[in-house]
């Protein structure tokens, strides 16, 4: 996304009321909301360029719009990589079955 896209959807983001039960998570984000507005954004500590390009990971549920994040699962470059918790926990399940663990 670029600098400005960044800069909106962190807008939108920022709007959303706290019991709404959307609770948005960053990392190495930084800003202050005030009155709509977002003021003083960094990301990793600079401010944000809005002709950059920058790359962000978010859960395919919001990038489609649930919750009421903003939608951007159309945006140039967005990848669905169909990764799922799930997909982690049978894994696992299957690595101790494979190790020789029983169930119960």
């Amino acid at each position: 996304m670029s600098g400005k896209e960044v800069v909106d959807y962190l807008t939108a983001v920022a709007q959303m009321k706290p019991d709404s039960g959307a609770y948005p998570q960053f990392a190495n984000v930084s800003f202050v909301a005030k009155d709509g507005k977002l003021n003083d954004l960094k990301i990793k500590g600079e401010p944000v360029d809005p002709a950059k390009t920058y790359r962000m990971a978010t859960l395919s549920f919001n990038a489609t719009g649930g919750d009421g994040y903003p939608n951007i699962a159309d945006k140039p470059g967005y990848v669905n990589t169909g990764f799922y918790r799930c997909r982690s926990a049978e894994r696992v399940y299957r690595e101790e079955l494979a190790a020789g663990c029983r169930r119960l």
